[in-house]
């Protein structure tokens, strides 16, 4: 809604009238129903930057690391990859999957 999130000056103008709103709620979604940890034994998975005029080119590549995944897959079927969290739409991101974690939260 653009009146709950009104850009006053938007740098990309949005041809369906959609507010910033809209991909902050996707985020917000996505942060409730995944988190997948990193696995520094699966190893790294860096971008090597060829272009000079690239932003990331003094760097010499864009490091990160592969996500945790089930060991018993990925050989003969496709790998699936960990979620730690619930894969529900049920506000865990606010309150908390666990009491442990949901006194954290509100403390």
């Amino acid at each position: 809604s653009n009146a709950l999130c009104t850009q006053q000056t938007p740098l990309a103008p949005n041809a369906r009238g959609l507010s910033d709103m809209v991909w902050q709620w996707g985020q917000f979604l996505d942060h409730d129903i995944s988190l997948t940890p990193h696995d520094e034994e699966a190893g790294f998975a860096n971008i090597t930057i060829y272009n000079e005029s690239d932003p990331f080119y003094p760097a010499g590549a864009i490091s990160f690391t592969r996500s945790q995944y089930d060991h018993e897959t990925g050989l003969t079927t496709p790998r699936e990859h960990v979620n730690v969290i619930t894969a529900f739409i049920d506000a865990s991101n606010v309150y908390g999957s666990t009491e442990e974690l949901m006194k954290e939260l509100r403390s």
